[in-house]
């Protein structure tokens, strides 16, 4: 994302923005050190010490990176302060930025970034004390060993798997500790650990040591296999390390190898699936493809396609098995052996999609529409195997194909009353369908038959409806309906306040302030709450009652003065 550091708030939310001029104003953000060219690191005092680090281009931050846990938006405030100070503090501008206080011209003598002190320092030093100093640390730190040696000697880097698992296991039982379980903060560090040797091995593969790299990638597979089964990962750090690996050896897959190198790639991956543990992490379906893109004999597919079979017939995570499955029993039986064991597996939804649409595809209609009106009977445990109307948009396709107009209408009336299956489009398909001159009486019947229908009173679609028949009384009706449900954020009113304030705007503008005193006076209220007080008056402003949100304003003021949160909100009106 490039922030152009003149225009900050134009790509930033500004709130975010004036939290990172409050931290910049705060002196929250250390002395930033210049790592290369342009590109500045520093520590951001927050509710932790987190580090940040951007990259400028001209008159603009093109990359930056920060290590706390904020995912709200593609920018933290931690970033935003770092840009503050950069402006005021070492960029040299002059005047105020976004608000900030006026800036300081730098007139000391330019200080040399850290990867110049760095050539310097080595350029200077003398060889013997560099190599104890590099030995020195290689004894007591182990991560910087093993960057060392994949850098510098990559073919030292053990092909033993089980080095590489008990490094792993290791580590992983020390954050563990004594209670034998990884907590939720602790997660985060069990998943750097994979990552740290998922990078080593990405540097070897790039390097032309594939062999030594899978090794690594295995062994990251399974400790985080293993440690996930004891530990709170739900931040996904420890998952997100699992699904890393796997990626990457579906990656070492895809190219081509020397025959030895191969071989090992499909025995390791055969291994893993084999494995229950690492199996009930594979949640994508990976390993399944990665084997039978590797297999080349009948001899090599047949302890696979034995693995596969045993996981095809899942009702979870089973959809990659199958296709596995059917790839090398069409590659090594024929297509005769693969379709009788495409009928066996039609009992599963994703492979009778695929015989619809093969069906389809071959102008079919027949069986095309037999598959789907068969999958209605399938039942998976004496239960449907999907639900009432998953087929229909099949049959509703085929109906337009074979150009069987009744069968339509009555199609799309059925997944516009029963179903939620793109119901607008349902609509604008009857819409076009319909004779002109008998619409008025059918869309009457079809909004009488949604208001008693199955899927209860659904006032979102019965609204987008009659505001695309321009029937905005009855717009306005369901919006009224949802006035006793004030937590509502996506509601009719919501949708269609634009046109509904052109006609209602007093009766507008009193829902969205009933809405606003439910957030502003709630029980045990969040900074969210106050947030939507805020924008809600805003809305009501808009629509041109200053009175009320004055009103409302001064009621506040009195009845929840202590409320600091929200006094803090109204002051920015």
């Amino acid at each position: 994302m490039k922030i152009p550091l003149d225009r900050l708030e134009e790509v930033i939310d500004a709130r975010i923005v004036q939290r990172g001029l409050k931290y910049y104003e705060d002196g929250a953000v250390d002395e930033p050190e210049e790592i290369e060219a342009d590109v500045f690191e520093a520590l951001v005092q927050g509710s932790d010490d987190y580090t940040v680090r951007v990259r400028l281009k001209g008159d603009a931050i093109i990359e930056h990176e920060c290590d706390c846990p904020y995912d709200l938006g593609p920018v933290c405030k931690h970033v935003v302060a770092l840009i503050f100070h950069l402006q005021n503090e070492q960029l040299g501008n002059s005047g105020k930025a976004q608000g900030a206080k006026a800036g300081k011209k730098n007139s000391t003598p330019r200080k040399p970034t850290v990867a110049e002190q760095v050539e310097s320092a080595l350029a200077a030093a003398p060889q013997q004390e560099l190599i104890a100093f590099v030995r020195a640390r290689c004894m007591a730190d182990a991560a910087f060993r093993k960057d060392l040696l994949v850098a510098c000697a990559p073919r030292s880097i053990s092909m033993d798997r089980r080095d590489h698992l008990r490094t792993l296991r290791s580590e992983m039982h020390a954050i563990a500790g004594r209670k034998r379980f990884i907590d939720y903060h602790e997660a985060t560090e069990a998943g750097g650990v994979l990552y740290d040797m998922l990078d080593q091995a990405k540097q070897l593969v790039q390097k032309g040591h594939p062999e030594r790299a899978l090794p690594m990638l295995t062994a990251a597979i399974e400790a985080g296999a293993e440690a996930i089964q004891d530990a709170d990962d739900s931040n996904g750090e420890i998952g997100g390390g699992i699904e890393m690996a796997m990626q990457l050896l579906a990656d070492l897959a895809r190219k081509k190898h020397k025959e030895p190198f191969r071989q090992e790639l499909l025995s390791e991956t055969h291994r893993l699936l084999t494995d229950k543990t690492v199996m009930d992490c594979d949640w994508n379906g990976t390993l399944e493809p990665i084997a039978a893109t590797l297999v080349r004999t009948v001899e090599e597919a047949a302890p696979v396609i034995a693995a596969l079979k045993r996981t095809a017939n899942s009702d979870f995570g089973g959809s990659a098995a199958r296709d596995a499955l059917l790839d090398l029993t069409r590659r090594f039986k024929g297509d005769a052996a693969a379709k009788a064991l495409e009928d066996g597996f039609l009992v599963h939804t994703d492979v009778r999609d695929r015989a619809i649409e093969a069906a389809i595809k071959a102008k079919d209609w027949s069986r095309a529409k037999q598959l789907a009106e068969d999958g209605k009977r399938v039942t998976r445990n004496g239960r449907p195997a999907a639900h009432e109307h998953y087929w229909t948009p099949h049959l509703l396709r085929i109906a337009q194909r074979t150009k069987d107009k009744p069968e339509v209408l009555r199609l799309a009336r059925i997944l516009l009353i029963d179903s939620h299956h793109n119901s607008m489009e349902h609509y604008k398909l009857l819409r076009k369908e319909v004779p002109t001159a008998e619409w008025p009486t059918y869309v009457d019947k079809l909004l009488k038959d949604l208001r008693s229908g199955k899927r209860g009173h659904d006032r979102s679609l019965i609204a987008d409806i009659c505001a695309a028949e321009q029937r905005w009384d009855e717009v306005m009706a369901e919006a009224r309906k949802e006035a006793d449900i004030p937590y509502l954020i996506h509601s009719v009113l919501d949708e269609y306040e634009a046109e509904l304030g052109k006609r209602y705007p007093q009766e507008v503008a009193t829902t969205l302030a009933e809405r606003a005193e439910y957030f502003a006076s709630k029980m045990n209220p969040k900074r969210d709450d106050y947030l939507q007080a805020a924008k809600l008056l805003r809305r009501i402003k808009k629509l041109g009652d200053q009175q009320l949100v004055d009103a409302l304003t001064a009621d506040w003021r009195v009845r929840l003065a202590r409320r600091k949160g929200l006094m803090e909100q109204l002051n920015k009106l």
